[in-house]
């Protein structure tokens, strides 16, 4: 019978379910998409351990903030859940008079959460495999890989972790739902209150000095931003959010004022039609709600924020891979001068020094495992990088009259050493990709950067053909362009290097300074094959132990690797601002149902002075369109505002252009924040027809 009760209210109050249903509809789709992500990776052609590596780590990171993101969505059933018990209060106590106990009700609203809860996972379920299919592709796209052979796969860990996070979630509710039915006295669930919940009455002036004072705060958390520019999150950093967060509240408080202020200035628009109501119901919301107001706007800007830097940041990490990994195998590498070194070290230096004339390809050729480098070598070069004791670039800048160019890259940074390099090894190195060879003249060096954040000074020194004394050599910059990678890598790191004449090489290998090798391969088989052969063994790179420092970086595995983090980038922003806007969306509709429901007393008075049906149905329109809004313009310009100052100083000297993010950014606003309006007004319309009639 209470089953029977409960599919017809369902039926009755579908309208009072649909924020609850939509929102249950977004989480679970989405929910299960990303948490089966694991389950579609067998589709993909996974050529090696790193890639699978990678995978395993950004499914582990997607199931961590799972965590979190079922933590908001119980958040969001709770709290649509209290809109329809307040919304149904009279109806329960009508339950109750009929000689129903409050277990009984608790039952049949528990058969329609059930009901409303099942039909909702049944279709979140079913979109959340469709989308699944295309993360599929999406996965394969970001890590580069393939699907040979698709089928569809149905990922039976996200369904059970699905459902049983929702129905924890049922559970919490139905909990918070048998505490308030029980301790509600008869009277007050009969007793509906209609009227329009009114602030405390604050004088005009003081509101108008509120409004300015924050303008103000947040003009000056602007500038603050301006000048942290996102460096230091520091101290400074937490003074400025915490004067933003509390000028967007105090903008939000006197903003009611504003609006009736500005709108009583104009008689001729201010006393047309039901303007004068419209206003002051928009006025009273503001008044009565700028607290959530205020909240959303900051986690719509945080949401905005996240998702369109989220893209820009992936591009930092992986956008150039394809030009900084060129080689096979990179292997960089020190040599230990200390006399504290390990005996396997004093015995590797000698071998290489000595013994091999410091040169590794003949160090690994007469190694215990020549006869794989001999199988894997096709060719090779080597690079010397020198350190010249004592001359740092603020030095060199500071000789040249470009101590202001150096001070835009490197503000108080006195330590930037000076790295020189070898023509001849350079343009070794430089053949292995088929690059032209770098002409260095007598008495001149060429700059390589392949940075864009200190391309400033490199072309300084390049136009005013800069000095510089090395190793009792005085040396001029020429003017050509370079900009290569020595190593692989993930992002563009070659800084400031100065390709020199070799005479001035062989000077500084006779001295004490600091020198870091590196050792380009390129294979004599496929790259997969090749780091196959490297894996057999995890020592047999035959150099291990023998240096201070030591590392190898294959093409392969920083392709991979940068496949992985593109993934984990992009993965997450989408999946936590995708939950932000949800969750900023949800509470502003449930918000606005119940000021609404709270109004209907009003706009039933003022259809009976005479009002039609139209003006009163026009009226809401407006109310809910700028109440609904309001919080949105404040975002954007937070959000705008921060990703200029984020693309002026970071994205724009590394050169990744930001628009992708934003234009996701924007796409996902727009279809949940529509969605959600949409929503919104169809049951405030449904409400107050009904109220009227």
């Amino acid at each position: 019978m209470y089953a029977r009760i409960a599919l017809g209210n369902v039926r009755r109050s579908v309208r009072d379910y649909a924020v609850y249903f939509v929102t249950l509809l977004f989480g679970v789709t989405v929910f299960y998409a990303f948490n089966s992500i694991k389950s579609q990776s067998v589709l993909l052609d996974v050529t090696n351990n790193a890639m699978g590596r990678m995978l395993d780590i950004t499914t582990s990171f997607i199931g961590g903030f799972s965590v979190v993101v079922a933590a908001v969505l119980a958040f969001l059933v709770v709290y649509a859940n209290r809109f329809i018990i307040k919304r149904r209060k009279r109806e329960f106590g009508t339950y109750l008079v009929l000689g129903m106990n409050s277990s009984k009700v608790v039952c049949i609203l528990f058969y329609e959460m059930l009901l409303v809860g099942a039909v909702s996972l049944v279709l979140g379920i079913a979109l959340g495999a469709v989308l699944s299919q295309a993360l599929a592709f999406a996965t394969a796209a970001l890590i580069g890989s393939t699907i040979s052979h698709y089928q569809f796969v149905f990922s039976t860990q996200a369904m059970f972790m699905t459902l049983g996070c929702f129905a924890a979630m049922f559970v919490i509710t139905l909990v918070m739902n048998v505490v308030y039915v029980s301790r509600r006295k008869l009277g007050d669930l009969l007793t509906c209150r209609d009227d329009v919940k009114l602030g405390c009455k604050i004088p005009f002036g003081v509101r108008l000095v509120v409004f300015i004072a924050a303008i103000a705060l947040i003009g000056f958390a602007y500038y603050g931003l301006w000048l942290n520019k996102f460096k230091m999150l520091d101290g400074f950093f937490a003074l400025i959010t915490g004067i933003l967060v509390v000028g967007t509240f105090l903008l939000f408080w006197s903003a009611s004022t504003m609006v009736m202020f500005l709108a009583r200035r104009s008689k001729r628009f201010y006393l047309k039609g039901l303007r004068p109501f419209t206003l002051r119901q928009v006025s009273s919301r503001l008044t009565t709600t700028f607290s959530s107001m205020a909240m959303v706007s900051l986690l719509l800007f945080f949401a905005l924020t996240t998702t369109s830097v989220g893209f820009g940041v992936m591009k930092i990490f992986v956008g150039d891979v394809g030009e900084t990994s060129k080689y096979d195998l990179s292997l960089s590498y020190r040599i230990g001068y200390d006399s504290s070194s390990h005996k396997r070290m004093v015995e590797g230096r000698e071998r290489y020094v000595n013994e091999c004339n410091s040169d590794m390809e003949t160090f690994l050729r007469t190694s215990d495992y020549g006869e794989m480098w001999n199988q894997l070598i096709d060719r090779c070069a080597q690079i010397d990088v020198y350190t010249v004791t004592g001359l740092t670039w603020e030095a060199v800048c500071g000789d040249n009259g470009l101590a202001d160019v150096y001070r835009t890259w490197k503000p108080g940074n006195t330590n930037v050493a000076v790295r020189v390099m070898g023509v001849s090894q350079f343009n070794k190195t430089a053949t292995l990709t088929g690059e032209t060879p770098v002409v260095v003249p007598e008495g001149q060096f060429v700059i390589n950067n392949d940075a864009a954040v200190a391309e400033g000074i490199a072309q300084a020194m390049r136009e005013k053909g800069g000095e510089v004394q090395i190793a009792g050599h005085t040396l001029t910059a020429s003017p050509e362009q370079v900009g290569r990678e020595i190593r692989n890598g993930s992002i563009r790191s070659e800084v400031l290097a100065l390709i020199v004449p070799d005479e001035v090489i062989d000077v500084l290998r006779d001295q004490d300074v600091y020198v870091q090798s590196v050792f380009n391969v390129m294979y004599s088989m496929d790259r997969a094959e090749g780091d196959a052969l490297l894996q057999k063994d995890e020592s047999s790179l035959g150099f291990s132990g023998y240096f201070s420092y030591a590392d190898a970086c294959t093409g392969l595995e920083m392709f991979s690797q940068a496949g992985g983090l593109k993934l984990l980038c992009t993965y997450l922003a989408l999946y936590v601002g995708f939950i932000l806007l949800v969750c900023t969306a949800a509470v502003l509709a449930i918000q606005q149902l119940s000021d609404v429901s709270d109004s209907l007393g009003s706009y039933r008075k003022v259809s009976v002075l005479g009002a039609e049906d139209g003006m009163v149905l026009k009226s809401l329109r407006a109310q809910v369109l700028v109440s609904f809004l309001a919080p949105l313009p404040v975002a954007i310009c937070y959000s705008a505002y921060a990703v200029f100052v984020l693309h002026i100083n970071l994205f724009a000297p590394l050169g990744v252009n930001p628009l992708g993010g934003i234009f996701v950014a924007a796409a996902m606003l727009l279809v949940i924040y529509g969605c959600y309006l949409l929503v919104t007004f169809m049951v405030s319309r449904a409400l107050v027809k009904d109220s009227i009639v």
